[in-house]
C-alpha cells in the first residue's frame, strides 16, 4: 500500500529543456577522466609529438574561450566559463551546457516555475550542479483524537491508513500531514481492521490544521472534523484561555447548557455565547476565559447540564481548565463512558494545543 508520506515527499526533477538533456547539466571532467588526452587517442605516438601538441593548443587558446577544449558559444561569454549549472540570484537556473549542433557551451536561463510548476524552486546539488524541484504537494495537518468509549480505534483518510495512529478511548495523536485539496473519506476502524464508522468531509485546506475524532460510534454522526482556527492563535488576551467547548454526548434529544462558574457574581455562559441556544451534539462554541484570582479558583466549576428541564449534569473543578493554557487555545470535549445513561456516565476530556489529553475530578 502506498504511505501517506510517499504521497506529499518533494522530489528532486531533471527535465528536457529544448536540446539539452536536462537541466542539470552535464558535467565536464578533467581530461584523464574523460579520455580527452592526444596520447590517450593515440594522434600522439612520442613524448616529443605530446609536447608539440600542448605547445599548439597553448599559442591557439584565450582563457575566454576554452573549456578543458570546447568553446564558449558567441554571446554566452559573460555568462559561461565551463559547463555547468547554478542558481541565480533571482532564483532562476542558470545552464552552460555543451550543445553538440553548436560545438560550444551555451547559455540558458529556465524559470522553475515555468519549467515544472508553481512553486518550483532552483535549489543547489553541489559546486557545479543546481536543478528545479517539484513543488510539494498541497498538505494540512491533521491531529486524531478517540471519544468512543469501548472502542479503540485506527483511522483511514483517502483511502490510506494513517500510520502510528491506534488509540485507546482518550488518548490522541499529534499532527500528521496528509494530502489536501480533495474531498476527503475519514474512516475509523477497529483494530481488527473492520470498518466501525465513514464519513465524507468536504475537504483538507491546504496549509490548514484540523482535528479528527471518533465520538459516539454506534450513533451519526460518529466521526467529527473540525478545523483548528484557534490552534496557535496569537490574539487570544494576556491571562486568558479560548476555550471550546464542544457536545461529544451521542444523545440526541438532550442539548447541553453549561457554564463556567468563577464565584457567585462573574460566570461565563456557554448558552448566551451560543446564541441563546443550547449545545446541540458535535456543536461547539468558543470563549475567551480569563484566569481565576485566588479565591475563586477554590470556588470555580464548569456546570453542564443535558437537557431543560436537566436529564442528567454534573460538575467539575474549572479552574485547572484556564491555568493549564494560559495564552493558548483548549478544546474541552464533553463526553461519556459506558452507556450514558447517568450523572454518573458524564465525562471531560481537554485537548491542549500540543494535542496531549487530560480531565479534571467532578466536583462532588
Amino acid at each position: 500500500m502506498t504511505s501517506i508520506d510517499s504521497l506529499v515527499r518533494p522530489s528532486f526533477l531533471t527535465l528536457g529543456l529544448l536540446s539539452l538533456s536536462s537541466l542539470a547539466c552535464v558535467l565536464v571532467g578533467s581530461d584523464e577522466e574523460s579520455g580527452g588526452t592526444e596520447s590517450e587517442t593515440g594522434d600522439s605516438n612520442d613524448s616529443n609529438d605530446t609536447t608539440e601538441t600542448d605547445d599548439q593548443t597553448d599559442d591557439d587558446t584565450t582563457d575566454e574561450t576554452d573549456t578543458d577544449g570546447e568553446p564558449i558559444c558567441p554571446g554566452s561569454e559573460q555568462h559561461c566559463t565551463m559547463a555547468e549549472s547554478h542558481c541565480g540570484p533571482d532564483g532562476t537556473l542558470e545552464i552552460c551546457q555543451y550543445v553538440a549542433e553548436m560545438d560550444c557551451i551555451a547559455h540558458f536561463s529556465v524559470d522553475c516555475e515555468d519549467a515544472v510548476g508553481p512553486g518550483s524552486m532552483c535549489e543547489t546539488q553541489d559546486a557545479t550542479m543546481a536543478g528545479c524541484t517539484a513543488a510539494p504537494a498541497p498538505t494540512a495537518m491533521v491531529r486524531f483524537l478517540n471519544l468512543s468509549d469501548g472502542y479503540a480505534v485506527r483511522f483511514r483518510v483517502g483511502g490510506q491508513e494513517v500510520p502510528g495512529v491506534e488509540l485507546q478511548f482518550g488518548q490522541s495523536a499529534h499532527y500528521v500531514e496528509l494530502p489536501a485539496g480533495v474531498d476527503v473519506n475519514v474512516e475509523t476502524l477497529g483494530l481488527e481492521g473492520n470498518v466501525v464508522s465513514s464519513s465524507v468531509y468536504p475537504e483538507f485546506v491546504a496549509g490548514h490544521k484540523y482535528t479528527v475524532a471518533s465520538m459516539g460510534l454506534g450513533h451519526w454522526p460518529d466521526t467529527w472534523v473540525s478545523p483548528d482556527q484557534h490552534v496557535d492563535a496569537v490574539d487570544v488576551p494576556a491571562d486568558h484561555t479560548r476555550l471550546t467547548l464542544v457536545n461529544a454526548t451521542p444523545d440526541l434529544d438532550n442539548g447541553i447548557y453549561a457554564q463556567l462558574v468563577y464565584d457567585n457574581e462573574y460566570f461565563i455562559d456557554f448558552y448566551e455565547a451560543h446564541g441563546q441556544t443550547l449545545l446541540e451534539y458535535v456543536q461547539q462554541v468558543t470563549v475567551d476565559a480569563p484566569l481565576p484570582n485566588v479565591e475563586q479558583s477554590e470556588f470555580m466549576a464548569l456546570a453542564a447540564q443535558w437537557g431543560v428541564p436537566a436529564v442528567y449534569s454534573q460538575y467539575w473543578q474549572g479552574a485547572a481548565l484556564v491555568q493549564v493554557a494560559n495564552n493558548e487555545s483548549l478544546y474541552v470535549f464533553l463526553t461519556c463512558t459506558g452507556e450514558c445513561s447517568s450523572d454518573e456516565d458524564r465525562f471531560l476530556v481537554g485537548v491542549l494545543e500540543d494535542s496531549s489529553t487530560f480531565t479534571v475530578d467532578l466536583l462532588q
